[in-house]
C-alpha cells in the first residue's frame, strides 16, 4: 500500500537524478588548511539583505483576459507552453509544446546550461502542467491513474514531483530570471472556521498543488474584468422576485491582494490592484513597483 520502489533505477528516476540537478557538476578546488569555510548559519554571517531580486510571479484568470500577453511584455522572455495558448502573441518560445515531464526538465536545464540573453521564464500554463505531473507521479509509483492509490494518496505523492519542478523554477530565479507562471481560474468553495462557506476564484489546480504554488510565489495576481450589474425587483411581498443582469464592463485589472471574492497575494506592499492593459505598461508598472519596494526597504535598514 506504499509507494513502489525498485532496486533498479527507472527512466523517471534517472531523469530526476541527472536532469533535475539543473546544473552540470564542476570540480571544486581543494581547500587548504588555512581556508575557513563559509558557514551561513554563523551569527556573524547574518545580514539585512535588501538587494533587488527577480520576482516569482503567478498570474491566473479566465480565458482571454490577456495573461499570455502580459507575460510577453516582461523583459526578454522565453516561454514554455504546455497548452496551445500562444496564438499570434509575439513571444520567443520553445518550438514544441511540453507534453511530458522530461520536456519540462530539458527546457529548464537548457536555459541554465546555455548562455542566453533571456531575462524572464514563462510557463503557460500550470493547470495544463498538472496532468503531466500526475502522469510522472503514476509512472514512478506504478499507478494506473492518480486516484488509483486511494484515499487521496496519489495527490500526496504528486507533491514530490511538484517540489522538484519548483526547485527548477528556483534555479532559474537564482540565475537572475524573473519566473512567470500562468494558470486559469475556477470557482472554489472556501470554508472559513468562523463563518459560513462561500465561493471565490482561485487557480484551477488540485488543492494541494494550489497551496504549494501560493506558498512558492512572491506575487499571485488574479486577472479579472470588472462587471457592473443592475438589479430589478418585480412583485411585492412573498411574490417579490429580484433579477440581476450585467450592464457593462469597467476594464480589466490585476488583483494583488486577497479578498472574499478571490485569492491573491504579494510580498512587496503593492496596491490592491493595478490596471491590466494590453501594452507593456502593466508589466513595467509591476516590476517597477517591486523594485521600488526594495529601495524603500533599503532606506529603512
Amino acid at each position: 500500500s506504499g509507494r513502489a520502489h525498485s532496486g533498479l533505477l527507472t527512466h523517471s528516476d534517472a531523469i530526476v537524478a541527472h536532469s533535475m540537478t539543473y546544473t552540470d557538476e564542476v570540480d571544486e578546488p581543494a581547500m587548504s588548511l588555512h581556508d575557513t569555510p563559509f558557514d551561513p548559519f554563523d551569527v556573524d554571517a547574518a545580514t539585512e539583505t535588501t538587494a533587488p531580486k527577480p520576482g516569482r510571479i503567478v498570474v491566473y484568470g479566465q480565458h482571454g483576459l490577456g495573461k499570455t500577453t502580459l507575460a510577453s511584455h516582461f523583459p526578454n522572455p522565453i516561454a514554455l507552453f504546455t497548452e496551445d495558448g500562444k496564438g499570434a502573441i509575439p513571444i520567443r518560445s520553445f518550438p514544441q509544446r511540453a507534453t511530458e515531464y522530461a520536456h519540462v526538465v530539458a527546457a529548464i536545464s537548457s536555459i541554465l546550461k546555455k548562455p542566453t540573453d533571456r531575462q524572464t521564464f514563462v510557463l503557460d500554463s500550470l493547470d495544463w502542467l498538472e496532468p503531466i505531473v500526475w502522469a510522472e507521479t503514476c509512472a514512478r509509483n506504478e499507478l494506473e491513474n492518480i486516484e488509483a492509490a486511494g484515499y487521496g494518496k496519489g495527490y500526496l505523492y504528486a507533491d514530490d514531483v511538484w517540489a522538484e519542478l519548483f526547485r527548477g523554477f528556483d534555479a532559474l530565479h537564482d540565475a537572475g530570471l524573473t519566473v512567470v507562471l500562468l494558470a486559469h481560474s475556477e470557482i472554489t468553495r472556501f470554508t472559513p472556521p468562523d463563518s459560513e462557506p462561500y465561493d471565490r476564484y482561485d487557480m484551477a489546480l488540485h488543492k494541494r498543488a494550489r497551496a504549494m504554488v501560493h506558498e512558492w510565489a512572491d506575487v499571485v495576481g488574479f486577472a479579472y474584468e470588472k462587471v457592473y450589474t443592475i438589479s430589478k425587483t418585480t412583485g411585492k411581498g412573498v411574490n417579490a422576485k429580484t433579477t440581476t443582469r450585467a450592464s457593462g464592463v469597467g476594464g480589466r485589472f490585476l488583483a494583488l491582494e486577497r479578498t472574499a471574492t478571490h485569492e491573491a497575494k504579494n510580498r512587496f506592499g503593492l496596491p490592491s490592484e493595478i490596471e491590466l492593459r494590453n501594452d507593456p505598461s502593466t508589466a513595467a508598472e509591476l516590476l517597477g513597483r517591486i523594485a521600488h519596494s526594495y529601495s524603500l526597504a533599503e532606506r529603512t535598514v
